[in-house]
């Protein structure tokens, strides 16, 4: 509640997604694409799955804003109900989510969902390398799929520099986060074969 004694956020869980946390939530998706409700409100939900790969829901959400200080009490208030905090948690590419996730989920691995980060690069690069675009997205994938850290360091100098991306804000971004998107850098934590949040925005 607010000063003013409104409602601001809300989070809810019910019995069975309780007891699916307890077996199955190792590793949770959490997501807040969807807001089409009548207050506007970004609607968050954590889902993971269960042993036979069926999506499963852990919990949902009502937020007033995504701030960090929003997404903080979201997070603290989730392992306070849960009882623990995930191993591993898939987001999209939000800062104020992660700072969020690094304070109140200490032990938490959190990793980007890929799919986030690849719907951007029509527009970060389509324009600037054009015929060669499709090679360059052709070659992260490849990049994307090295096991390696080695070999990803490796391999990601030789591609920048094939399309003279070296000064590229973007790539620079990217690679700056690399520990939080690329499986060379991921291969230690479980994921439950999940590498997007897909399965929250389905769900």
């Amino acid at each position: 509640m607010d000063e003013e004694r409104r409602l601001e956020n809300i989070f809810w869980c019910s019995a069975q997604s309780f007891d699916w946390y307890q077996k199955y939530g190792d590793v949770v998706v959490f997501d807040t694409t969807y807001k089409v409700n009548a207050y506007d409100m970004p609607c968050g939900s954590f889902v993971g799955v269960d042993n036979h790969g069926k999506i499963i829901l852990f919990g949902c959400a009502l937020l007033r804003n995504e701030t960090t200080a929003t997404f903080s009490w979201l997070m603290k208030n989730f392992v306070a109900i849960m009882k623990s905090a995930p191993k591993t948690i898939i987001i999209d590419q939000d800062p104020w989510m992660s700072k969020a996730i690094a304070s109140e989920m200490l032990t938490t691995k959190h990793s980007y969902c890929i799919w986030h980060i690849t719907s951007k690069f029509s527009c970060w690069f389509a324009t600037l390398l054009r015929e060669d675009y499709q090679k360059w997205c052709s070659n992260f994938y490849k990049l994307y799929k090295l096991t390696l850290p080695e070999e990803f360091e490796h391999t990601w100098s030789v591609i920048i520099a094939k399309y003279n991306l070296q000064e590229n804000k973007h790539v620079k971004g990217l690679y700056n986060v690399r520990y939080f998107w690329a499986p060379a850098y991921l291969r230690d934590y479980f994921s439950g074969g999940m590498i997007t949040t897909g399965r929250s925005e389905s769900i």
